[in-house]
Order: C-alpha cells, then structure tokens, then sequence
C-alpha cells in the first residue's frame, strides 16, 4: 500500500519518521571490522599455541571469541539492515502507516491501547543487537 492509499484510510497527514538504517550499515561494518581482526590474529595464535599449555591458548580463545562475536552480530546488523531498508513511519491523523521494504501496515488508533517506551530487553549485547529499547 503506497503513502496516498494509507492517506485516503487515516485523513491527513501529520509527520514522517524515517529509521536511521545508515546507523544499521556502519554498526554491522564495525562489528564485521573487529570479527575480520579477532579472526586474524586469533588464526595464527592458535595455531602458534598448539602444544603449549602457557598463556597462548588462553589469548587465542579471546580473540577467536572476539572474532565471532564480531562476525556474527556484523551479520545480525547487515540482515536487519536490507531487511528494514527505508522503514518508515507515517504519522496521519486517525493512525499511522509503518512502511518497510515496499510494503505497508494501517494502523488506526482505534487499535492502539497503548504506546509506551522500554527500556529494552536486557539481555547481553541487545543494543548491538538493535534490540536495546522497544516502543
């Protein structure tokens, strides 16, 4: 449903609220950033550290550690990325229209009991995650 369909349902409108989905972009680059470093620099400390039982085992599970953290929450980022692209939230005067990716959701007040801001869900790393806080 396009933005004038959504308009003729909910009367005039009001405001639009974008998503910052560049924000998305740059956090999933930092993450992939710092797995592609944990990763090189854990590849060779293992394999360096094979058969010592002294501190370079234990530097290489950190980094590895680090690298797949990274890894996979630069992924997580990228998916909500081209997921959410030019989410949008149009503000009318008996609703609202949440648009994402081509598609679009009426929503008229009526069905709204009750808008409210959290603050997240608490668990580790929900901010990188694009998780830290609801609405």
């Amino acid at each position: 449903m396009r933005r004038t369909e959504a308009a003729k349902q909910l009367g005039r409108f009001v405001r639009e609220h974008r998503t910052d989905g560049a924000r998305r972009l740059r956090q999933a680059g930092i993450w992939l950033m710092a797995g592609a470093v944990g990763t090189a620099f854990g590849v060779p400390v293992a394999i360096a550290s094979v058969g010592t039982t002294e501190g370079a085992p234990g530097l290489a599970g950190i980094l590895l550690g680090v690298g797949l953290v990274g890894w996979g929450l630069g992924i997580w980022r990228l998916v909500q990325a081209f997921r959410t692209r030019e989410q949008c939230f149009d503000i009318h005067e008996r609703g609202f229209t949440h648009r994402v990716a081509g598609t679009a959701t009426v929503i008229p007040w009526e069905d709204v009991a009750q808008v409210s801001t959290a603050g997240g869900d608490g668990r580790p790393l929900a901010d990188a995650r694009g998780m830290g806080s609801t609405c």
